[in-house]
């Protein structure tokens, strides 16, 4: 049971602390992957199977957190495999983990799974102020009144201001599209589209093989 005086954001905090070494975790075991792929890969194939990882775990050359790498690409070899089968070049390719994999689950957990997470916390804190930001009722937050909002140290709180900060630092983002540099101003569907857009990019499979990894590198 959490401490009756623990606050929510410090249980936010904690849980944030958590999965950002289980993704940093996710990344420096893709990194060894691909420093060793070569030694790895002994046919020359170009791909990492099951046998290969398990030779290379029992050949003694490996300890520590390499040989803890080398269990974890074990154990979750069918889903990193899997990795990069959103493009129609390898649907099909089966093979083993190859380096474009190790690639691929890297940058998931780099930037796509924690932008995610990023936009969602700024749009529920954007969200949740919207119609105290919006000061001309105009249903759309200006440039200049999310600066305001972010220096208004008396009314909101430090969490808040970094998230509104965070709005404002990417501001030119926002528009009918993600990546659109048509609007100076931010509407409620332009947040949640924003939200939308890294939700389909990190892709459901993605956030599957990074939580699975994690969890492979955490026993």
């Amino acid at each position: 049971m959490d401490n009756p005086n623990t606050t929510q954001r410090q249980i936010d905090d904690a849980n944030n602390s958590r999965d950002n070494l289980a993704l940093e975790a996710v990344q420096n075991m893709c990194a060894f992957g691909m420093l060793q792929f070569k030694a790895l890969d002994k046919n020359n194939d170009g791909y990492l199977t099951k046998i290969e990882l398990e030779d290379a775990g029992k050949s003694g050359g490996f300890s520590g957190q390499d040989q803890k790498n080398l269990q974890a690409m074990l154990k979750t070899a069918d889903e990193v495999q899997t990795a990069i089968h959103h493009g129609w070049k390898f649907r099909n390719d089966t093979n083993g983990i190859a380096y474009r994999d190790l690639q691929e689950v890297q940058s998931w957990a780099k930037y796509l799974y924690p932008k995610l997470e990023e936009v969602r916390a700024v749009r529920e804190c954007v969200g949740r102020n919207f119609s105290v930001i919006d000061k001309d009722g105009s249903k759309t937050i200006s440039e200049e009144e999310l600066r305001d909002a972010t220096a208004e140290v008396a009314r909101f709180n430090r969490y808040d201001r970094l998230n509104f900060q965070a709005a404002l630092n990417s501001f030119q983002f926002y528009g009918s599209k993600p990546g659109s540099l048509q609007s100076r101003v931010i509407s409620m569907k332009d947040l949640d589209d924003r939200v939308n857009y890294y939700d389909r990019s990190s892709t459901q499979i993605g956030r599957k093989i990074i939580w699975n990894v994690a969890k492979a590198l955490d026993k």
